[in-house]
């Protein structure tokens, strides 16, 4: 059971990272598709949103399996919407190297459902 909690906190502190990083409401040019559809300080409550369910998921209560895998999902698909916005800016021509990054958070996301379905069946239920 270590073993999930240590993988939950590894993505809980990766998320709430990346919540801080744009809780200013910081200019992200290189994400532009998705900042279009929502504002750069949304996308923080977002990653938060997502930490917040990874931190529960670290407490032993009834809830926290729940709390973990439902907290990776949403890791996920903000990885996937990252990946997805970086390929976009790079199709565009506005970057030479997006693809890089669009296949590092792609890579990310598939890590992220990996990992959520690892703690599904690792223990999700456990107190």
């Amino acid at each position: 059971m270590a073993h999930v909690r240590a993988l939950v906190a590894v993505w809980a502190v990766w998320a709430w990272l990346t919540a801080l990083a744009y809780l200013n409401g910081t200019e992200i040019n290189h994400l532009q598709p998705i900042v279009a559809m929502v504002p750069p300080q949304w996308w923080s409550w977002l990653w938060g949103a997502a930490a917040a369910l990874l931190t529960l998921g670290l407490a032993p209560w009834r809830g926290a399996g729940w709390a973990r895998v439902v907290g990776l999902a949403a890791v996920a698909g903000l990885c996937t919407a990252w990946a997805a916005s970086f390929a976009l800016v790079w199709l565009d021509g506005e970057t030479a190297r997006g693809w890089v990054s669009a296949k590092n958070y792609a890579a990310q996301a598939v890590l992220a459902m990996g990992s959520a379905w690892w703690v599904s069946v690792r223990g999700r239920f456990d107190q």
